[in-house]
């Protein structure tokens, strides 16, 4: 029984890979041909996706740019009161 349940869960799972590789093929065929045919707006969730990404990433960068900057100014206070 513990073999037969191991197959199900490896074909399952092999399963989920093989079709995870095909929509990224198929996804990335489908953006190469938006760009190059030069309507990205066409697909408005792709785009989205596409600007909430960056804009997490600006995000993230601003953030740690401030902590950095907090670290550093407690580390020089620190080192003025000592």
């Amino acid at each position: 029984m513990n073999k037969i349940a191991a197959i199900l869960i490896a074909a399952v799972f092999a399963m989920t890979l093989i079709l995870g590789l095909v929509a990224i093929i198929g996804g990335g065929l489908a953006g190469g041909l938006m760009v190059v045919i030069g309507i990205p707006f066409a697909f408005p969730t792709t785009t989205t996706l596409l600007l909430l990404v960056f804009m997490v990433l600006l995000i993230r960068t601003l953030i740690e740019k401030q902590r950095k900057r907090r670290e550093m100014k407690s580390w020089l206070d620190d080192d003025d009161s000592q």
